[in-house]
């Protein structure tokens, strides 16, 4: 066995024990304690998200991922600076404004929060749902036609899937699948 046979092998290896897991978990309804934050600031699902992307070897999106655990000292000395100061959420509101970065923290916040979290910021506008909220801040460039395309894609994922991880997977992959569709068919009719 070659080196890239090898690497293939234990990789498809590691996939199949993920899937594993994943359908321990779900069978005994644990996503949600899935949805738990690690010391990283992401849930658990995220990471094991995470980990199916990186053992897919057709799937360059890992390629440009950093490491985690952010090992900058003058990151550790802002952050202890912060501290010391006792900042409070208005200054550090002010802070991620004066960095330009609210529109990322915002699709941190969402992308990575538990949805019952998310649920209870987003109830101070009760005209729209959480997955309209969503799809708002983390997919802002789609046209109405696209919208409506992704709109049908998630209804039909969310009715013939079962599994968490593959829904969130399929839906993803179904945003990518309408941004890079170059067929406005519904275009003229609306």
């Amino acid at each position: 066995m070659t080196k890239e046979q090898e690497l293939e092998h234990r990789l498809a290896i590691a996939q199949d024990e993920l899937n594993s897991l994943i359908d321990i978990l779900d069978d005994h309804r644990l996503m949600e304690t899935m949805e738990k934050h690690t010391k990283n600031g992401v849930s658990a699902l995220k990471h094991i998200i995470n980990l199916e992307i990186a053992c897919d070897l057709k799937n360059d999106e890992s390629l440009s991922w950093k490491k985690t655990k952010i090992e900058n000292p003058k990151v550790k000395e802002s952050i202890n600076a912060l501290k010391s100061i006792d900042i409070d959420g208005e200054t550090m509101q002010y802070i991620i404004e004066e960095l330009g970065m609210q529109e990322q923290m915002v699709k941190q916040l969402i992308a990575t929060y538990p949805n019952t979290a998310t649920e209870y910021l987003i109830n101070y506008n009760k005209e729209f749902t959480i997955d309209e909220v969503k799809r708002a801040i983390l997919y802002p460039t789609l046209t109405k036609s696209q919208d409506i395309k992704l709109m049908v894609l998630d209804n039909y994922i969310d009715y013939y899937t079962s599994n968490d991880l593959e829904r969130n997977v399929m839906k993803e992959n179904a945003y990518f699948y309408v941004l890079e569709d170059h067929c406005n068919e519904l275009e003229d009719l609306i």
